[in-house]
């Protein structure tokens, strides 16, 4: 198919304009095997909901436990104002992805009632929005630090093979990355004004190169070489790279900061399943007790969360520095992964302070090029 010179000027100016960086937004992925959740919800349940978030106090337990905490960097990689635009995506009754995004700030579609108006946002889709139930939910709400907030900054957002994409954080650098969307011929594919949808083009184009079927280890060894990219194009400004990643039926997550001594942006997670032994556990209840292996646990329920949705701490785990977490919807099967030394470490000072009842199992599946 071919395109017209006027079309290919337009997406030369979208793709090569200044991308300004997000600071610190607010995402939820939820994810299940087995149970639907209300999509519309995903925004307001829970005594510390995503709509809360946008606008009001951090809740971020255990946050000072970690290895390479900085109380300063904290407050700069979580911020208390994410106005500048939500976005919901999940898949319908058929597997169909949908996706719903706003126009302008989040503050002009909420009502005293503390609920999102969604009548005035935007839907990917001819079906007329209802309250759908879904077992895979992405929802987001942003904070830029530069760049208006319009419906193609908002988050989701969506590529080929029916990816999801968000990110939490910011990208320092930008210029390798978008020439490297140029070489690739992805300007096209470009609509916004944000680094974290070149990231997302990145790691669909690269998962699109594989031409066998696609399983949860692709789409780990994928998003493991974005951040590899990312990284390896930035010579000394790090950056944050809190992603979240769908195709309808694998849900990856990852809290990562390119610098080896520097937190990321916060991000939690908690696990509900009908094993007795599970139950609204944190994972090392689930696991076997051999040391850095790959895990082997399956849950019936996922959530992840920029902050815990509710005030029950102990049943929110923070993820690690450089953790990375994959769950197979399908099966139920969910895994988790050392993306650096520093992760490893992190987990072992916890160990250590007795705030893991045992050390965690977890494997290492460090970058090529460790962090900075």
């Amino acid at each position: 198919m071919f395109l017209s010179k006027h079309v290919l000027f337009f997406a030369f100016l979208t793709c090569f304009q200044y991308l300004p960086g997000t600071s610190s937004c607010r995402m939820v992925i939820y994810a299940s095997s087995k149970t639907k959740t209300e999509t519309d919800k995903i925004f307001t349940n829970g005594s510390n909901s995503l709509l809360l978030q946008s606008n009001g106090d951090r809740y971020l337990p255990h946050i000072h436990h970690g290895l390479f905490h900085d109380s300063n960097q904290v407050l700069l990689r979580n911020h208390d104002k994410h106005t500048d635009g939500f976005g919901l995506g999940w898949f319908d009754e058929s597997g169909k992805r949908q996706r719903k995004r706003s126009k302008e700030s989040i503050l002009k579609y909420v009502n005293p009632k503390q609920s999102f108006d969604f009548q005035n946002a935007t839907l990917d889709s001819n079906d007329v929005y209802s309250n759908e139930m879904s077992n895979i939910v992405f929802a987001h709400i942003r904070a830029a630090t530069e760049g208006t907030a319009k419906e193609e900054n908002s988050h989701p957002f969506m590529f080929d093979r029916d990816i999801l994409w968000m990110h939490n954080g910011g990208i320092s650098e930008t210029q390798e990355l978008r020439k490297r969307i140029e070489e690739i011929g992805l300007c096209s594919h470009i609509k916004g004004e944000t680094d974290s949808e070149l990231a997302g083009a990145l790691f669909a184009h690269k998962l699109g190169q594989i031409q066998e079927e696609k399983t949860i280890e692709t789409f780990v060894s994928v998003l493991k070489d974005t951040i590899h990219d990312i990284q390896s194009s930035q010579e000394s400004q790090p950056s944050s790279l809190n992603f979240a990643v769908t195709d309808g039926r694998h849900v990856l997550v990852t809290r990562y900061r390119t610098s080896s001594k520097e937190d990321p942006p916060s991000l939690y997670y908690k696990l509900s399943s009908e094993s007795p032994t599970c139950q609204l556990q944190t994972i090392e209840t689930c696991i076997n007790n051999d040391e850095y292996q790959a895990i082997e646990t399956f849950t019936d329920t996922l959530v992840v969360a920029s902050e815990p949705l509710d005030k029950d701490s102990k049943a929110w785990r923070l993820l690690a520095k450089d953790q990375m977490l994959a769950y197979d919807t399908k099966s139920g099967k969910l895994d988790t992964y050392c993306l650096s030394q520093s992760c490893l470490a992190d987990h072992q000072h916890k160990y250590e302070k007795g705030l893991l009842s045992r050390t965690f199992p977890i494997e290492l599946l460090p970058l090529r090029a460790l962090n900075k």
